[in-house]
């Protein structure tokens, strides 16, 4: 029988890549985003080229509202499949950065991600089967000076996930959790992130890694052998000393 996954930032980046691969495996999708157009656009293309049911929901996340008229929106659903994908970045010194700005980044980071994962975790468990997916990032593990609430944010989806993940595992529902390291999507123009020159994997390549993983129903999924050694290296450092190498890091990075 099809399954159906939900995916949050689906129009762009890892998320799209991720809602593609689903739609090649034959899984029905409800693809939610901001931008009606983009939704539509991808849901005729896909409807023809993969024969598989795609609705769209166009809604904001940065709105508290957004995660309940998701939900009513996906009333006579059964969600099989929740890909928590969609983010946003502020980079710059917490001080002096926008506090509306940081809000809204953990309105749809935080918030939003554990309203959707409560409700339809919920009916999942009424079922007994599920698969949950949290977009988080590698730098969850690395926290930076000039990203500190995104990095924080991220930690919190982290350490979320590997809880639910302990607490759903009776009910027969996998929690996976991704942390991406540098990836080529419109992340860091939104963030206003200037270009540091790093090697980055493509979008398309993070989301096979990750939809890979979380069929195989592993917790952690650290794309780049990089990456994984990175954060495998943190266990082993003190917190102060991990957050003087990625400052370091940073400043090196901005001058090349």
């Amino acid at each position: 029988m099809r399954k159906t996954a939900l995916i949050t930032g689906a129009t762009t980046g890892i998320g799209y890549e991720l809602a593609k691969f689903f739609a090649m495996n034959d899984n029905d999708l409800i693809l939610v985003a901001r931008d009606r157009g983009k939704l539509s656009q991808i849901a005729s293309e896909w409807r023809l080229e993969y024969q598989v049911c795609v609705d769209i929901i166009a809604v904001d996340l940065r709105d508290s509202q957004a995660p309940q008229v998701i939900m009513e929106k996906c009333a006579d659903k059964e969600i099989d499949i929740l890909v928590n994908n969609a983010g946003m970045g502020v980079y710059g010194n917490f001080t002096t950065n926008k506090l509306e700005d940081e809000l809204s980044l953990i309105q749809v980071n935080i918030s939003a991600l554990t309203h959707l994962t409560k409700e339809i975790s919920k009916q999942m468990i009424k079922r007994r089967q599920g698969k949950i997916l949290n977009v988080a990032a590698a730098s969850a593990f690395i926290p930076r000076s000039v990203m500190a609430v995104y990095d924080a944010s991220k930690a919190y989806v982290v350490a979320f996930s590997e809880a639910l993940a302990h607490e759903l595992s009776k009910d027969h529902i996998t929690v996976s959790v991704l942390c991406p390291g540098p990836t080529q999507t419109e992340f860091d123009r939104k963030a206003n992130i200037g270009n540091h020159s790093q090697t980055k994997m493509t979008a398309e390549e993070v989301a096979k890694i990750a939809y890979r993983g979380l069929v195989e129903n592993k917790r952690i999924i650290i794309p780049g052998t990089q990456n994984r050694l990175r954060t495998g290296t943190v266990s082993i450092l003190p917190r102060k000393v991990i957050a003087n190498i990625s400052r370091k890091m940073q400043i090196s990075s901005k001058r090349k």
